[in-house]
């Protein structure tokens, strides 16, 4: 079953968010990345809102639902850590996502995002 809330678009790989008009990169990096390698790109890292926005409306067997275990980039940094940490989603089985803070050292999967 199709999802209506990602779409193909045409004429590249890359997936239309129904919902907010945001183009998204077709699926999650396939490797870890620091968070300066990941925000480096024509495409940018996705807010912690628009990043679950979107998880939470993927079915389980959605080709773009992260594995368990994974750990997905925000650009969302919180007021209340320290200015090396940002936002992330931790991917967990059932589909079910967490948001956690991370040092942006560390290593994590990059799914971005872009204006359509």
């Amino acid at each position: 079953m199709a999802n209506p809330r990602l779409a193909p678009r045409p004429g590249d790989d890359a997936l239309v968010d129904g919902a907010s008009g945001l183009v998204w990169e077709a699926r999650p990096s396939d490797a870890p990345m620091p968070w300066s390698e990941a925000a480096a790109s024509d495409w940018r890292l996705p807010s912690i809102d628009e990043l679950m926005s979107v998880l939470v409306d993927l079915p389980p067997a959605h080709p773009c639902t992260p594995p368990p275990g994974r750990v997905l980039w925000s650009a969302s940094a919180s007021p209340f850590a320290s200015a090396s940490q940002v936002r992330v989603v931790g991917c967990a089985p059932g589909p079910s996502y967490r948001v956690m803070l991370r040092d942006r050292l560390s290593l994590a999967w990059a799914w971005r995002v872009r204006r359509g």
